[in-house]
C-alpha cells in the first residue's frame, strides 16, 4: 500500500487536475449540477460519486482529484436540493430554517420522487462526456442505495460504500451481484450504518471486498478528517480493482 501512496504523491506533484462544472437536465427539466474531472491522460475508466444527504459534491473534491491524477475520469453530482442543484422551491439550505423533522421529510419526498432518475441522467451524461467503459460507484449514506439502484441498469466495476445504511431490497440486490468488489466504510457508533456495513460485507461476493471500521460515530465525510489517509485508501482500492 505504501508504494501505491508514493506513486500517488509523485503524480500529485506533477499533475494539477482541473474540473469542469456540468449542468444536466433531469427528466422534468430541473437543472442538476455536477463536477467533471477528466483523467490526466486518455482513459476509459471512471468513478461516479454520489454524496450523502446533508452534504454536496464538494465532499469528494480530494478523491476526485487524486483519481484523475491516476487516470480515472470522475464525476460528482449535486443531488437535487443540495449544493448548486437547487431552485426557489427545492433547497436543503432553505429547508434548514424549518424544524428538523419537516426539513428531512421534505428532502425525503424529493428523493423518493426524483433521486433514482436524477442519478441515471447524471450517469448517462458522465459516460457521454468521458467515454468511460469501466466505472466504479461511490455512494455515501443515502447515496449507497442509489449506487446499487444504478447498478441494476449499468454494471459497475466496484463500489465504495461510505457510511451507507443499505437495507431491504437494495441490500438484497447488492448480494445478487456477481463478483463486484466493495470497499465498505463505517464508524462503530454510527449504529444503523455500522450494522448495514456488516451485512454488506457478509453479502459481498468478491474476495477483494474490504471492510474498514472506525471508533466513534462520525457519519460519512467527517471520517476524512478523522483519518487523513482515507482518501488515499479509497483511491488505491479503485485502482487495484477497476481492471479486475
Amino acid at each position: 500500500m505504501k508504494s501505491i501512496y508514493g506513486v500517488m504523491i509523485a503524480c500529485a506533484m506533477s499533475f494539477n487536475a482541473f474540473s469542469e462544472t456540468i449542468t444536466i437536465k433531469a427528466q422534468d427539466g430541473f437543472s442538476l449540477v455536477a463536477e467533471y474531472t477528466p483523467a490526466a491522460y486518455q482513459s476509459d475508466q471512471g468513478a461516479f460519486l454520489i454524496h450523502q444527504c446533508g452534504a454536496d459534491k464538494s465532499m469528494y473534491a480530494k478523491l476526485a482529484k487524486l483519481l484523475a491524477q491516476q487516470g480515472i475520469n470522475t464525476f460528482a453530482i449535486d443531488m437535487r436540493g443540495y449544493g448548486a442543484s437547487i431552485n426557489d422551491s427545492t433547497s436543503f439550505v432553505k429547508f434548514e430554517q424549518q424544524d428538523n423533522r419537516t426539513k428531512w421529510r421534505k428532502m425525503a419526498e424529493i428523493a423518493a420522487e426524483f433521486a433514482t432518475s436524477d442519478t441515471l441522467a447524471a450517469y448517462q451524461t458522465f459516460i457521454k462526456l468521458s467515454g468511460s467503459k469501466y466505472v466504479f460507484y461511490a455512494g455515501a449514506s443515502c447515496g449507497g442505495a442509489l449506487a446499487i439502484e444504478l447498478a441494476q441498469k449499468h454494471a459497475p466495476r466496484g463500489f465504495i460504500f461510505f457510511s451507507a445504511a443499505v437495507q431491504g431490497d437494495d441490500l438484497n440486490d447488492f448480494i445478487k451481484l456477481d463478483k463486484v468488489p466493495a470497499l465498505i466504510v463505517a464508524a462503530k457508533d454510527d449504529t444503523s450504518t455500522f450494522a448495514a456495513a456488516g451485512k454488506l460485507f457478509a453479502g459481498a461476493q468478491d474476495e477483494n471486498s474490504q471492510l474498514i471500521s472506525y471508533k466513534g460515530k462520525q457519519h460519512g465525510f467527517p471520517l476524512f478528517d478523522q483519518d487523513k489517509n482515507l482518501v488515499q485508501v479509497m483511491a488505491a482500492f479503485v485502482l487495484n480493482n477497476i481492471n479486475n
